[in-house]
């Protein structure tokens, strides 16, 4: 399966709505290495519909065999995912699963979702299950933006992030696009757009991810929620014009649906699992 067919045919990188395959979210990841101020990772919420939220954690036998039988029931589920709720580098129970996962010799892919800050500690693991695609989050082009954005990463235990950290999570999710793109895994970028807060500097992020090897890259309008509940999302028009900018550097997506953790099918039909 080449990388030409992943591109053209997985619903969170074709822009062709045509021919895409199933894709299914495994809620395995059990934490995260840091806390994003205007994420809430808040299990067993019945009623979240926000990005990455999962109604429960599922242990690696169970999104295993959970895996087995969706795949018996829908012939075309051809991409597997991790996408959170916590992040698939720092939890050893993704790592679990998806380790199981490549050794079942299934005629699929594995996609994870990462901050992108563990990549490079990562990349002997990244290399055994062999990822075709990876989502690394990316929100910020200076350190005094990412201290606004970030509110504490875990580096043996919870520090605050202030402008140094901000440079050295910045550095870290750079540095892990080039790697995993050199070893020839396919990275996409997700930017959540928060005019209060980035406007200023979705185009440059832009420019730097396509210069580490990004190949593609999606805007998303910020959804309110945790510590910037009361700000406003971009505007149409505003997310619209960003895009356009920013597409002089690199190719943009524009179907994203900012899914759950924990759904399967075709974004926008989800089933839940």
């Amino acid at each position: 399966m080449s990388s030409t067919s992943i591109v053209e045919h997985h619903p969170c990188w074709s822009n062709s709505r045509g021919a895409l395959w199933q894709r299914i979210h495994l809620p395995v990841a059990d934490r995260c290495n840091i806390k994003c101020i205007f994420c809430e990772q808040n299990f067993g919420c019945c009623g979240a519909g926000r990005p990455g939220s999962a109604a429960k954690i599922m242990k690696p036998s169970e999104a295993i065999a959970r895996l087995k039988l969706e795949l018996r029931r829908r012939k075309n589920l051809r991409i597997i995912a991790v996408s959170g709720p916590g992040d698939p580098m720092a939890s050893k129970n993704a790592i679990e699963t998806l380790r199981g996962i490549s050794h079942l010799g299934l005629d699929a892919k594995i996609c994870l979702s990462t901050n992108g800050t563990l990549m490079n500690e990562n990349m002997p693991y990244l290399r055994e299950i062999a990822p075709s695609t990876i989502s690394v989050s990316i929100h910020a082009a200076n350190p005094k933006t990412a201290s606004k954005l970030y509110e504490w990463i875990d580096i043996d235990g919870r520090v605050p992030v202030d402008k140094k950290l901000g440079s050295h999570i910045l550095n870290k999710q750079l540095s892990g696009i080039r790697n995993a793109s050199a070893a020839g895994i396919l990275v996409k970028v997700n930017t959540v757009f928060i005019p209060q807060i980035n406007e200023k500097e979705v185009v440059r992020i832009a420019e730097r991810i396509s210069e580490h090897g990004a190949t593609l890259h999606n805007i998303i309008p910020l959804v309110p929620a945790g510590r910037f509940a009361s700000l406003s999302p971009p505007t149409t028009k505003q997310l619209n014009n960003i895009r356009n900018k920013a597409s002089k550097h690199i190719r943009q997506f524009y179907h994203c649906h900012q899914c759950r953790s924990d759904v399967v099918g075709i974004p926008g039909q989800d089933d839940i699992l």
